[in-house]
């Protein structure tokens, strides 16, 4: 799709970013294995079409700009579990209390929160994609209700504009910084930024574009952000693929602002996530 943009690699044109996971390092390389296979003198043996491309990660729990805040952004925490106690988020955990039983009783943990369906769905999912068969109780709240429980959880980790700005803003700031530098120099021979990260880092940028269909990304799922200039005006597309359609990754339409979106509008629709300078994880 994008091979003759990116032509062969170069070590000046490619970033990529993984977090601190064996099965994320393990993606990046292969993706990275996939958009840049050798040719001419990077051919090291001709029954082997590979070379080595560098990627980097911050360690875990330190990871804020892909991590899970919940665990590698030390001041989110608390703001997490202070909204868990607000009247709003007691009253939708009640609601659920009925699943949580049911879940509580069969699985044998304790279900209270929304993180905890969260982490079930996760599971259960990596069981289905290697070939498990489930168990039986699992017949009538499966995928739907736990489904439905688990995504409750990304709008509980972005509950209150902090939050979202310390969960998914560094990332914004970090996508809003480098498309205006590669604008503002045209000499900038990057080409790509690679990040092989989690779902819920796809979601929350979903749900900041105000696109989020409510169904947890399967895995391989990617969004591509494309930066391209149309009749003189600067923008970006959004490709998102999740495998639900058969013709491959889909522009996404991102509403106020149309598939092909004018770089201001885009900055306005997402400047209100970027972090503020009192916005840190650790103090």
């Amino acid at each position: 799709m994008y091979g003759e943009f990116l032509g062969p690699y170069k070590t000046n044109e490619v970033s990529a970013t993984t977090t601190d996971y064996i099965r994320t390092k393990m993606s990046c390389l292969l993706v990275l294995a996939g958009l840049y296979p050798p040719s001419g003198k990077e051919v090291w043996r001709d029954d082997l079409s590979w070379q080595p491309v560098a990627y980097s990660y911050n360690p875990a729990g330190k990871d804020y700009l892909l991590g899970d805040p919940f665990f590698d952004c030390p001041n989110y925490r608390p703001l997490y579990e202070e909204h868990l106690r607000s009247k709003e988020a007691v009253a939708f955990i009640n609601s659920r209390k009925p699943l949580y039983e049911f879940l509580s009783l069969h699985t044998g943990m304790t279900m209270t929160v929304p993180r905890d369906p969260y982490y079930l769905q996760l599971v259960l999912t990596s069981e289905e994609n290697i070939g498990l068969k489930l168990p039986g109780w699992t017949k009538n709240v499966w995928p739907g209700n736990i489904t439905d429980a688990g995504v409750d959880e990304y709008y509980v980790n972005l509950a209150t504009p902090k939050m979202q700005r310390l969960a998914g803003g560094v990332f914004v700031k970090k996508l809003l910084d480098d498309i205006e530098n590669k604008i503002r120099n045209r000499q900038n021979p990057m080409k790509i930024y690679l990040y092989s990260a989690h779902e819920y880092n796809l979601v929350y940028q979903l749900i900041f574009m105000d696109v989020f269909d409510m169904r947890f990304p399967p895995y391989g799922s990617y969004i591509v952000y494309e930066v391209r200039r149309v009749n003189k005006v600067y923008g970006v597309k959004i490709r998102y693929e999740d495998y639900s359609k058969k013709d491959g990754p889909r522009y996404l339409k991102i509403p106020h602002c149309g598939v092909f979106c004018p770089l201001s509008k885009f900055i306005k629709m997402l400047q209100k996530y970027v972090p503020l300078l009192e916005d840190v994880c650790t103090s």
